[in-house]
């Protein structure tokens, strides 16, 4: 259970992501809104980042406008969400969500529906889970009653 709980501070770790980190995002469409501030990436959507890949079919980003600088406050993945992250050594964890959403103000990650993350022979099935990069931290929260 160790090593799994590892692996999760590891695949979200990248969403903190400092400013000389590479990340690239493809998409078939690209939409810039300047008076809410967002990008809205549609269609075949993968973010390919370090040795992990991100793919959906619809991602939002909010950013602030501070000058020249502009800072990404959230990131909502209102679609389903599949996350992979490949290791040196061939074995691939997969994260998978119905939609999901970053605050970076907060640097909490929340996956929402059908959550299972997966890591060798162990998986984590939840309705809810909230990750919360800076306290290093891992909630899951069902609904089962």
């Amino acid at each position: 259970m160790t090593k799994f709980l590892i692996f999760l501070l590891l695949i979200f770790v990248s969403l903190t992501l400092k400013a000389n980190d590479k990340i690239q995002i493809t998409s078939d469409n690209l939409t810039l809104n300047k008076k809410d501030l967002s990008a809205t990436f549609e269609g075949n959507v993968r973010v390919f980042f370090e040795d992990q890949a991100v793919s959906t079919n619809k991602l939002i980003i909010y950013y602030s406008d501070l000058g020249p600088k502009r800072e990404i406050v959230k990131i909502i993945f209102p679609t389903k969400i599949k996350a992979i992250k490949n290791y040196k050594n061939g074995v691939i964890d997969v994260v998978v969500a119905d939609s999901g959403e970053f605050d970076n103000l907060t640097k909490k990650l929340t996956l929402i529906g059908n959550v299972q993350m997966q890591k060798d022979d162990n998986v984590l099935v939840t309705d809810k889970m909230v990750y919360s990069a800076k306290l290093k931290s891992i909630e899951s929260k069902s609904n089962a009653k």
